[in-house]
């Protein structure tokens, strides 16, 4: 019960400092309205020769592109959310004081980006219900269970790499350069916002060993093509592998990380 009783403190904490910047949240919402739109309108400036790399997904390119848009904010919502939450707690002075009470420091971790990571599925949800209502994105209904459940199973995933960028950030203090670097490379190599096989060969090996590439292939399938499970099984075990190695080898980094700035003195400055 203590458990709950603290992951729920978090929660209502974080969402009654959201709750006072309703004109950011709004801003916010107008912010994925625009952005959809330009993408629709640029999706149809492809050509015919372009969207032959698109057959598989029916020549939607603007379905293609909104199922990466969305899918890539979960990312950075959920790669960013760790190091954030945690550099709020620096600044306010509070990491400190929390840990000096029964609350661990992985506890502190995962509370404080409850609200975050709910908020990105909501997020993610609009993206795509504002682009299958609004600009006529072609999904199938019965997808929607699959694509969820494609999520879950990346989420072990993001929320590792969340906690090793977290963790790195700990240790070189400054790592802008080294977010804009992970956000890069998963969206170039990972088959955002064009397929994977128009990249060379010799780069497509890259996407090959990111996992949002297998997330995103299954949930396009199930989204705009209505394939089953047993279409896209192959994707999941894959993504499952990923989670059971890089999970637990987040908290070993992190801890490793948090123990050496505690001891160095360092932790106050991260």
């Amino acid at each position: 019960m203590t458990f709950f009783r603290k992951a729920g403190a978090f929660f209502l904490r974080d969402f009654i400092s959201e709750k006072n910047y309703r004109t950011a949240f709004i801003v916010h919402i107008f912010n994925i309205i625009a952005v959809i739109a330009f993408f629709y309108f640029m999706a149809k400036l492809f050509n015919q020769q372009q969207s032959l790399y698109l057959t598989r997904y029916k020549g939607d390119c603007f379905a293609f592109i909104l199922v990466g848009l969305a899918y890539t904010r979960f990312l950075y919502i959920w790669l960013n959310s760790f190091s954030d939450s945690l550099q709020g707690e620096f600044y306010n002075g509070s990491l400190e004081i929390m840990l000096a009470t029964p609350t661990g420091i992985f506890e502190i971790l995962f509370f404080s980006v409850l609200w975050n990571q709910i908020f990105a599925f909501i997020e993610v949800g609009l993206y795509l219900f504002t682009g299958a209502v609004f600009f006529k994105a072609h999904f199938t209904s019965s997808g929607y269970i699959l694509a969820l459940a494609t999520i879950l199973i990346s989420m072990p995933i993001f929320t590792g790499l969340g906690i090793i960028y977290a963790a790195l950030l700990m240790a070189v203090k400054k790592g802008g350069s080294l977010r804009v670097a992970m956000i890069f490379i998963f969206t170039f190599f990972g088959g955002v916002y064009f397929p994977v096989e128009l990249l060379p060969r010799s780069l497509q090996i890259i996407s090959y060993f990111l996992p949002i590439t297998y997330s995103l292939k299954a949930i396009r399938e199930v989204l705009i093509n209505s394939q089953p499970l047993s279409f896209i099984y192959k994707d999941l075990l894959i993504l499952a592998a990923f989670a059971i190695v890089l999970f637990p080898l987040s908290l070993f980094v992190f801890k490793q990380a948090f123990v050496r700035a505690r001891t160095n003195g360092t932790l106050t400055h991260y």
